[in-house]
C-alpha cells in the first residue's frame, strides 16, 4: 500500500491505495499537470477527470465493438 497526498485549493487530501494503482494515479495526475508538492487549482483536477472520462468512454466503445464482433462470429 502507498499513501498519496494532494492539495486542492488549500485542502490537503491523503489516501492509501495499492502500489499498482498508486503508480497509475501519480503518473496520470502528473501528466495532467497536477503537483504533489504544491497547491493545485480545481480546474486542473476537473481537466484530469474529464481526460480520464474520455479514455473510459473510448475503451467502453472499443469493448462494445469487440463484443459485437464476437457475437457476429457466433451466429
Amino acid at each position: 500500500m502507498q499513501k498519496i497526498a494532494i492539495t486542492i485549493n488549500g485542502s490537503r487530501y491523503e489516501f492509501e491505495v495499492d502500489n499498482k494503482l498508486a503508480k497509475f494515479i501519480i503518473d496520470d495526475l502528473t501528466n495532467a499537470d497536477l503537483a504533489f508538492n504544491q497547491d493545485n487549482k480545481t480546474d486542473k483536477l476537473l481537466k484530469a477527470y474529464l481526460r480520464l472520462a474520455k479514455q473510459v468512454s473510448e475503451q467502453e466503445r472499443q469493448i462494445d465493438t469487440i463484443i459485437s464482433k464476437i457475437e457476429d462470429m457466433n451466429k
